[in-house]
């Protein structure tokens, strides 16, 4: 009984084990590797546009066999999309279970979306050849302006005012801002500034840009207004910025000449002109000041703005021919100014102005003591009339009496008027034209006897013919200074065709200058014409006694 139990159980063992090897025959023939990607799919989503972005991915063996890996690439090739591998650590083999990590990298060229497919070829026997999708968008721009509104608090007039403000790109392609501009309905004071800000353009990703926003008030009270940027930024084409002031007009400015109430008034010499500011008005009714400017005169002119005794008003004394211009400032008692100006033009119809320089090589312009410095040279300008000859000084004394031969008097209270043709410093105020008809004659306003001028000689009513001007190298007082001249011509207040004649540099003392001729035809249209000389200037050795006597 024993061996039978015996023999029983050799033969279940015999036929346990001849079953164990059935099963793990069968086993090992169901062993294969399993390609994996994680993660599947592969999306990059908004990426900066022409930058990298880079993404790990793992290839993952979950089969039961070693992994073969033949090829890991993109298709197509020419997607913006690329792998990375580990330098000197090529994946071509992955162990059951094992993973091998690796990089791809998705570079946009330009906004919009892109597709791809990761491409793993193995000897995964049910997968060979595994595709994971891939996808990615570059960009867009978008913009970001601070402050979101444009506040200017209160603004004065004569006082603009100006604020800034940043657009900034805070997307991922480059923002193309096309233009800035203020909408037509906003209020006029509102405008763009020239400078300091930016205008259209470019702006890259991460960048700033500075716009400078300008208000000048033109109406009074709260100031609206909008800007409008525009450009490429996503879902913001138009962005729209509100403007906000409070505007404070200034005093609306007039000042004009007292009597024929204009601000452009034409005089003659030697008058008083007084100026009115009275009809100024300020648009909200407050309270204003104002103040006086000489913002021109005629050179060598001494005067001044003289009070009257009114507020208002300013008294001008006309001792130069040429233009004046006064400016007046009104400030309201909040701070906001404005300006108004008035001209006034001391005409006369012929007017010659002399001025002159030392010469350029001249050792005084580098003098280091007062008696050799520049400024001690004379120079005199000379007016010749019709029919009349270069020192023709003292032709008679138009009948005056108590007066010598050279029209100098002789008793107390003579006025003594040459009838010489040549009006100059010794022959100030002939007697042209009709006798003792003073309108008709000319004046020398200023003699220059040291210095750099100014000479003036004027005249009204001339007769028919011509006017020969003239300058001569009176007196050279360091015997080097030089003297470079120029004489500017006025007709009726107003510059000459040629203005200027010269400059011209006179070499020596003595030097005499034929400048221009005047020509004067009451008939003609325009009356004054003249010729000069600028091309080919005439300096000659002028006459011995020309300015001694």
């Amino acid at each position: 009984m024993a061996l039978a139990t015996s023999t029983k159980l050799t033969v279940a063992l015999t036929i346990l084990a001849l079953s164990s090897c059935r099963c793990q025959e069968d086993d090992l023939g169901d062993l294969k590797p399993k390609a994996a990607v994680d993660p599947n799919p592969i999306a990059f989503e908004l990426r900066r546009v022409d930058a990298d972005t880079r993404m790990t991915v793992k290839l993952m063996n979950v089969g039961t066999a070693d992994m073969d890996v033949s090829r890991i690439a993109i298709e197509p090739a020419d997607a913006p999309f690329t792998v990375v591998q580990v330098p000197g650590k090529e994946i071509i083999h992955v162990a059951e279970g094992q993973l091998e990590p690796f990089e791809v990298v998705f570079h946009p060229p330009a906004r919009g979306p892109y597709t791809a497919n990761l491409v793993v070829e193995t000897n995964d026997p049910d997968t060979p050849k595994l595709q994971v999708p891939i996808t990615g968008v570059g960009g867009p721009p978008r913009i970001k302006v601070n402050p979101e509104a444009v506040t200017f608090d209160l603004v004065h007039q004569g006082n603009p005012s100006s604020r800034t403000f940043t657009i900034e790109n805070t997307g991922l392609d480059v923002l193309h801002v096309t233009d800035i501009t203020i909408d037509p309905s906003s209020d006029p004071g509102f405008g763009l500034a020239v400078t300091d800000s930016f205008p259209r353009g470019d702006v890259g990703v991460g960048e700033r840009v500075t716009v400078k926003v300008e208000m000048f008030p033109q109406e009074t009270g709260d100031a609206e207004g909008l800007l409008h940027i525009l450009s490429d930024a996503d879902g913001e084409p138009d962005k729209a910025v509100p403007l906000t002031a409070r505007a404070n007009l200034a005093p609306a400015v007039k000042v004009v000449e007292k009597v024929t109430r204009v601000s452009d008034y034409r005089t003659d010499l030697y008058l008083d002109v007084v100026l009115d500011a009275s009809e100024t008005v300020e648009p909200e009714g407050e309270n204003y000041t104002l103040s006086w400017r000489m913002l021109e005169r005629p050179l060598g002119s001494q005067s001044i703005l003289e009070q009257t005794g009114v507020d208002v008003e300013r008294q001008l004394y006309i001792d130069q021919v040429g233009i004046y211009r006064v400016e007046v400032t009104g400030t309201d008692s909040r701070g906001a100014t404005a300006k108004g100006e008035a001209i006034i033009r001391a005409v006369r119809d012929l007017a010659l102005r002399l001025t002159w320089q030392p010469a350029p090589n001249a050792p005084c312009r580098s003098a280091s003591t007062p008696e050799y410095e520049c400024g001690k040279t004379d120079v005199d300008l000379h007016l010749v009339a019709p029919g009349g000859t270069l020192g023709d000084y003292f032709a008679g004394c138009a009948g005056q009496a108590g007066c010598d031969d050279r029209c100098r008097p002789t008793q107390s209270g003579a006025v003594c008027r040459s009838q010489g043709l040549d009006c100059s410093y010794a022959n100030r105020n002939p007697d042209w034209g009709t006798l003792t008809d003073v309108d008709d004659d000319p004046r020398q306003d200023i003699d220059d006897v040291r210095g750099e001028g100014p000479e003036i000689i004027s005249l009204n009513n001339p007769v028919e013919g011509d006017y020969v001007v003239q300058v001569h190298f009176c007196n050279d007082r360091l015997e080097d200074e030089g003297a470079v001249a120029q004489v500017e011509v006025f007709f009726h207040g107003e510059p000459a065709p040629v203005p200027v004649l010269g400059p011209v540099q006179l070499p020596t003392e003595g030097s005499l200058w034929l400048a221009g001729i005047v020509h004067y035809n009451p008939n003609a249209s325009p009356r004054f014409t003249m010729t000069d000389f600028n091309a080919s200037p005439a300096i000659v050795d002028g006459p011995a006694d020309l300015c001694t006597q």
